[in-house]
């Protein structure tokens, strides 16, 4: 088994793909998708089997891009801290910064969610939530001492 990935189909709210599979076919039901006034939600398929994976990733659906990877926050973390570390670091910007202080990680949360517009799935962890306010340049200090727990970008 690998790391979970999550597929997705855009513009449905469930759908049963019928993926080739040698001779024959499987099929995979993608399910969860919304519609609302404020946008839209993919039908989804999540699975850590590799070979599915291999079977969605080489499929016709995938490659003319009716079927897409869905990335979580914690890919988006993985891929900017591997980005990060490829590419020396570019200079500090001096203006559009922004600074937060939260007083406990669930202030931080509910903070990042609402204001600044980042998912944070569930992240508690408060050297978590730095890192992904970091990602999106803003500088976040959580807890009564934030000079000890603060990370500049």
């Amino acid at each position: 088994m690998s790391r979970p990935r999550t597929y997705g189909i855009h513009g449905l709210m469930e759908w049963r793909g019928v993926f080739p599979l040698g001779r024959t076919s499987i099929a995979i039901d993608f399910s969860g998708g919304t519609f609302s006034g404020l946008g839209h939600t993919p039908a989804t398929f999540t699975t850590s089997d590799r070979a599915i994976q291999h079977i969605i990733e080489t499929s016709e659906h995938f490659r003319s891009g009716r079927v897409k990877r869905i990335l979580s926050v914690f890919d988006r973390l993985e891929e900017q801290q591997q980005h990060n570390a490829a590419e020396p670091p570019e200079p500090e910007p001096k203006c559009g910064k922004i600074t937060y202080e939260a007083s406990d990680p669930n202030d931080a949360a509910d903070w990042l969610e609402t204001q600044a517009l980042i998912s944070t799935e569930g992240i508690t962890d408060p050297e978590r939530l730095i890192e992904l306010a970091a990602a999106n340049r803003i500088t976040l200090s959580i807890g009564p001492n934030t000079r000890t727990k603060t990370k500049k970008t």
